[in-house]
């Protein structure tokens, strides 16, 4: 019996049957040419609980109606179709599920990237989406163009995220406040609180839209390569990143383009 998580967040199935045994789905599993192991490793371990951020549109977050959705969530339901429906969406805060991937007391999570400090924690996919950063200043206020233009300035981020360990490191100038969404760091932009928001474009220009921060403006990139969000993997079960590194590799360009596309609706290039 899988042993249940402390934790007050709720995991919700993706499908109507998801948590199934592989033999559900073996003729799919049989496609992705697992050996033997690793289709007894699925078989044992479903369902298999990965982590997805709940309030992060619309990469990852949980809908009115309170189910996950996202553009992570599409790419889970594609992996499902290739893996017999054995993984199931967790919605949490990404700080939570992120620790309990750690602590090795949850599958995986979504929406990660790949950095030497996680190493040692985590087991990595290929990357399934690369996103520039970029920064977002108030229409009326100054323009900034790249991270030198926010020496001295307030840059509203968002708590856990990798950017603050960037910022810290290589613009020490540059000061930090910390909000617990990328919603409330935008906010805070949009109140005066801050001077600018620095971070993931899909993300940034979802909720400027969404939430009608008219008084925001998408402004200049930040000097550094687009973020890649892969899978992260719990360091003891290597074997379950192969098999999801596996069936990533399986879907279709035209089936990722449609996953992509059903929640970007709007594309910016400073």
């Amino acid at each position: 019996m899988r042993r249940l998580l402390v934790s007050v967040a709720v995991a919700f199935s993706l499908f109507v049957g998801a948590g199934a045994a592989l033999s559900r789905g073996d003729a799919a599993a049989s496609s992705l040419d697992l050996s033997a192991e690793e289709r007894a490793f699925l078989e044992e371990r479903a369902p298999i609980e990965i982590g997805i951020m709940s309030n992060w549109p619309p990469l990852d977050y949980v809908d009115q109606g309170g189910r996950p959705a996202g553009i992570g969530v599409g790419y889970l339901r594609a992996l499902n179709a290739l893996l017999g429906d054995v993984l199931v969406a967790r919605p949490a805060p990404f700080s939570e599920n992120y620790e309990l991937v750690r602590e090795r007391r949850l599958a995986a999570l979504m929406d990660i990237t790949r950095t030497k400090d996680r190493e040692p924690f985590f087991e990595f996919t290929r990357p399934y989406l690369a996103i520039p950063h970029l920064i977002v200043g108030r229409k009326d206020g100054v323009y900034f163009s790249s991270e030198d233009d926010l020496k001295g300035k307030t840059v509203a981020l968002e708590r856990g995220y990798y950017n603050i360990v960037i910022f810290r490191e290589s613009y020490p100038e540059v000061k930090i406040r910390e909000y617990a969404s990328t919603s409330d760091a935008l906010d805070a932009v949009a109140r005066g609180e801050a001077d600018a928001y620095a971070g993931n474009r899909a993300v940034a220009i979802y909720l400027m839209e969404k939430e009608l921060l008219g008084n925001l403006k998408p402004q200049g990139r930040l000097d550094q390569p687009p973020v890649e969000l892969a899978i992260g993997v719990r360091k003891d079960w290597p074997i379950l990143a192969g098999i999801l590194d596996k069936a990533l590799k399986a879907i279709p360009a035209a089936e990722r383009d449609a996953i992509n596309a059903r929640y970007i609706t709007s594309i910016y290039e400073p």
